[in-house]
């Protein structure tokens, strides 16, 4: 419609009816924007996860919960049962297991070859590393820790003959009668979940120990909570290793220790109220595909664990204490933490 105005400049006026005004087409400028935020989203998601890399660890601290009921582990090397460690040395570390309230020390004997025979057989030693410990630090138990790696793990124990599990079964008995030790913990790694020869080596070794000497084994992480019952019923503790995970970024790895100390405790609980559940944390700088030193460390297992042991599927009655890995890893900025946080000292 063209409209002549009084200077005489012809206007243009739509013919279109009111408030029919033509589609506006989407701007250019928008659709860079959108493409443009799309593309910075991996960006900024890469940057946040940075940040909460190196700041969770400087910001968060164990829960001040007081958990520790003086029944805690600690796992030392074979130097203590092959005789290498003289008074001073001996003195040293029953003050020590003494001052960290540890109830189960468990000494490396080293390993089993594939007969099941243990590789070394230290009588001597061994029943006098006993009796110090015995005389030194009353109400501490001397535990042998049996390395055994499996076929499957590269190793040479076959647990699916019965020949070996029976003599695993033997030497268990014979760290416990001629040695003196209160009780044995078998660490057969890589046990995968539902292994039933393993179950069987539990049932094998019980009737060679008694029902007064502690059957203790050392397991991983991923176990399921279907496993764990006929275990829980088949041995006295539970040492979970909480380490070796693989894991890199500090928050995920305290929130799956916490979900394992809830988890696991629930299970054993319910299978069997008389087994009780230690949780193995790394004080090791070892770097390895497995281990992540700034991930897996005192400090976050124990943020772990401490939220593990507050949340309310956790069953508190099964559970015993923390035991450190290892006393020839941990120094004096790690035995400071393990004060401050857990003794709450």
């Amino acid at each position: 419609m063209t409209l002549v105005t009084a200077s005489g400049t012809v206007m243009l006026r739509s013919a279109l009816p009111a408030g029919n005004s033509p589609p506006v087409r989407p701007r250019a400028r928008s659709s860079r924007g959108w493409l443009l935020a799309l593309l910075a989203l991996p960006l900024v998601l890469a940057l946040s996860v940075v940040v909460d890399y190196f700041a969770y660890p400087l910001l968060m601290r164990p829960d001040r919960q007081d958990f520790n009921k003086g029944i805690n582990g600690l796992w030392l090397g074979s130097r203590w049962y092959l005789g290498r460690a003289g008074e001073h040395d001996l003195s040293e570390m029953c003050a020590r297991l003494r001052g960290a309230q540890v109830r189960y020390a468990y000494f490396h004997v080293r390993g089993i070859d594939r007969s099941g025979s243990l590789k070394y057989h230290q009588q001597k030693e061994a029943a006098a590393l006993v009796r110090y410990l015995h005389d030194h630090a009353p109400g501490v138990k001397a535990i042998a820790w049996v390395g055994a790696l499996s076929l499957r793990s590269g190793g040479e124990v076959g647990l699916g003959f019965q020949r070996v599990r029976r003599k695993m079964a033997s030497e268990a008995r014979w760290l416990t009668d001629a040695c003196g030790f209160d009780g044995i913990q078998w660490d057969y790694e890589s046990c995968p979940d539902g292994d039933l020869d393993f179950l069987r080596l539990l049932a094998e070794t019980r009737s060679q120990l008694g029902p007064d000497k502690l059957l203790s084994i050392a397991v991983p992480m991923w176990w399921s909570s279907r496993y764990y019952r006929p275990v829980a019923r088949s041995c006295d503790q539970v040492a979970v290793m909480c380490y070796d995970t693989g894991c890199f970024l500090p928050r995920a790895y305290a929130l799956w220790v916490a979900d394992e100390v809830a988890r696991v405790t629930a299970a054993v609980a319910a299978a069997n109220p008389l087994c009780k559940v230690v949780f193995g944390v790394p004080t090791y700088k070892d770097k390895t595909i497995y281990h992540h030193a700034y991930t897996e460390n005192l400090a976050m297992a124990l943020i772990g664990v401490k939220d593990g042991l507050g949340k309310k599927r956790a069953a508190l009655s099964a559970f015993e204490g923390i035991a450190p890995y290892a006393d020839f890893t941990t120094g004096s900025a790690e035995w400071s933490q393990y004060r401050s946080y857990w003794l709450c000292r």
